[in-house]
């Protein structure tokens, strides 16, 4: 039962984590200063690139708090400065990724929506690849 209700949690959290990275990635795009950066056709773009970072960070969010909350007797609990790191690198990989979908944004001034949002799935998708190439700390 603990790991049903650990698997349901966790993906409540990528949903809703999703959804508000969504949320936030498109509510900047359509009436801040980021207006004149995102056009008409790139918003969907955005949209993508929001969705990951959300869901990224609410994917990983409840996996770190119950690694610094909870240990085992082969995986002792993480200490808490070690957590903030580890929350600061997750933050920072989703910015990464909604700047990405920034970037696949500006496709919106040469293609139809449509195509500037299937491209900028596969590039938020694949985005991530260069920061699997950084090598860990010890």
């Amino acid at each position: 039962m603990g790991f049903a209700t650990g698997l349901i949690a966790v993906l409540a959290a990528v949903a809703l984590g999703g959804f508000a990275g969504a949320v936030l990635g498109a509510g900047p795009a359509e009436d801040s200063f980021l207006t004149a950066a995102v056009p008409e056709d790139g918003l969907g773009a955005v949209v993508v690139g929001g969705l990951a970072a959300g869901a990224l960070t609410g994917l990983l969010l409840p996996l770190l708090l119950a690694a610094t909350l909870r240990g085992a007797a082969d995986k002792p609990r993480v200490p808490p400065r070690e957590a903030a790191v580890k929350l600061l690198a997750v933050l920072g990989s989703g910015a990464y990724l909604l700047t990405i979908g920034l970037a696949a944004a500006q496709l919106g001034r040469l293609l139809p929506q449509d195509l500037t949002t299937t491209l900028s799935v596969f590039a938020v998708g694949l985005g991530w690849m260069p920061l699997a190439l950084v090598p860990r700390g010890r």
